[in-house]
């Protein structure tokens, strides 16, 4: 019982975490972020998390700029359209060798690269 009560709260720590941490738009928000992620270890007493935390602060507060964060966003686009141009290549391929089954993988490697694209699109 307590066991399962202790992977729960971690479990909903790290939930919590990640969603804190997900796709920030700005500096501030990163280092609000992170400023919550620090609030969390010290509360757990959980020194080595707090460490890395403070190094992430440190660097967020010398490096990071907002313009810096939307060249990473755009670079993510980038990519994601990359992946989708190759899974069409791939769906095309397939669909000249009349495979029925490498048909059905590839139109579903490409959901899955729009899938990410999208996602990648909805961050600019």
């Amino acid at each position: 019982m307590i066991k399962k009560l202790i992977t729960a709260s971690i479990m909903g720590t790290a939930l919590i975490s990640t969603s804190v941490m997900a796709a920030p738009r700005t500096c501030a928000d990163k280092q609000r972020a992170i400023e919550t992620e620090i609030s969390y270890a010290k509360a757990h007493n959980n020194t080595y998390r707090l460490q890395g935390l403070n190094r992430a602060l440190a660097d967020v507060k010398a490096y990071c700029t907002d313009e810096g964060l939307q060249a990473k966003r755009q670079e993510k686009v980038t990519e994601k359209e990359h992946d989708v141009a190759k899974a069409e290549r791939e769906l095309k391929a397939a669909q000249a060798k009349n495979d029925s089954k490498k048909i059905a993988k590839k139109q579903k490697k490409l959901q899955e690269a729009l899938s990410d694209l999208a996602e990648a699109k909805a961050s600019l």
